[in-house]
């Protein structure tokens, strides 16, 4: 253990924040790029969340409980947050005729 905690943290707000970012950033250019930009985009985004749940490991701050809670929590909060934005978008777009 590279560092002490006194306190529990369930779920690791790094691993939640990661997540929610990149699949945020997933999510809102998939549309726009082709099927290699998407393979691309979603590998380097799984494997920069793994890194940082890695760590979190590592230094022995967090559980993997943790970790995998905060992936789940932070890709739940950014499909939510994208559907909402949509939704919105759809609202404001002048309906045909």
């Amino acid at each position: 253990q590279v560092l002490s905690v006194v306190n529990e943290s369930l779920p690791s707000g790094h691993a939640t924040m990661v997540a929610a970012a990149w699949t945020t950033l997933v999510l809102v250019l998939w549309p726009l790029l082709a099927a290699r930009g998407r393979v691309l985009l979603t590998a380097f985004a799984v494997l920069w969340a793994a890194a940082v749940g890695f760590t979190r490991i590592y230094l022995g701050v967090h559980w993997l409980s943790d970790v995998l809670a905060g992936w789940a929590l932070g890709a739940g909060l950014a499909c939510a947050g994208v559907t909402v934005l949509a939704a919105v978008g759809a609202r404001r777009r002048p309906g045909p005729g």
